[in-house]
């Protein structure tokens, strides 16, 4: 099963239902689908799809969630990065894995300022309040592009395939450079199923991420 299908199903047996809980914020799984469509229509607007790879660069519970499914929608491969990484090691993995697009936020514009230009296109989500010079970051193009993207849900569901890559994992590189795992649909669709059915995990409980995602 594609991955996304598990968001699209929650959101259809269950709109009102929390998906996703933060300290002060929270949002419900028709919520949190809407947000995910929206980045799929906007990497969509911006020619990203089957065969690209996408970068989170964020650290927002809600944010990264809607981010995650809305690349897969888009037919894209996710590459997750640490927000605490250095611009040198980001510049490499972006540069290794053939990064096309990075989605992250206004507050990591100082680790971005150290990333050499060319190897990286920048799109912000939502930047409210965005620095006039964060428009001129050497080789980074940010757009605001929430707003524009209101009439343009859905245009990405269901692009991928399960064989298809859904994401790519960097190794820690403690005995080398670090490695890149290329995860299928099937391959996490595989893991999930297996954590719930040892877990046990029933649909009234909350599971805590105590984890960066």
């Amino acid at each position: 099963m594609r991955i996304q299908q598990y968001l699209l199903d929650a959101a259809a047996r269950y709109p009102e239902k929390m998906a996703v809980v933060e300290l002060r914020r929270r949002a419900a799984y028709r919520e949190t689908l809407r947000g995910a469509e929206t980045v799929a229509a906007w990497l969509a607007f911006e020619g990203v799809g089957p065969g690209d790879r996408v970068g989170l660069f964020l650290d927002g519970p809600i944010e990264y969630v809607m981010a995650y499914f809305g690349v897969l929608m888009s037919g894209a491969a996710v590459i997750a990065f640490d927000t605490q990484t250095t611009a040198r090691m980001l510049r490499g993995l972006a540069s290794h894995s053939q990064l096309s697009t990075l989605i992250t936020q206004a507050k990591h514009l100082e680790i971005l300022r150290g990333v050499p230009g060319g190897d990286l296109r920048a799109q912000d989500l939502r930047v409210p309040g965005l620095p006039p010079e964060a428009l001129s970051l050497c080789g980074l193009r940010l757009l605001d592009s929430g707003g524009r993207l209101l009439n343009q849900k859905g245009s990405a569901r269901l692009k991928s395939e399960c064989r298809d890559v859904a994401q790519i994992i960097y190794t820690s590189g403690t005995t080398g450079r670090p490695k890149g795992v290329m995860l299928r649909h099937e391959n996490l669709d595989a893991n999930t199923r297996s954590i719930m059915q040892y877990l046990s995990i029933a649909p009234d409980e909350r599971p805590m991420v105590v984890l960066p995602f």
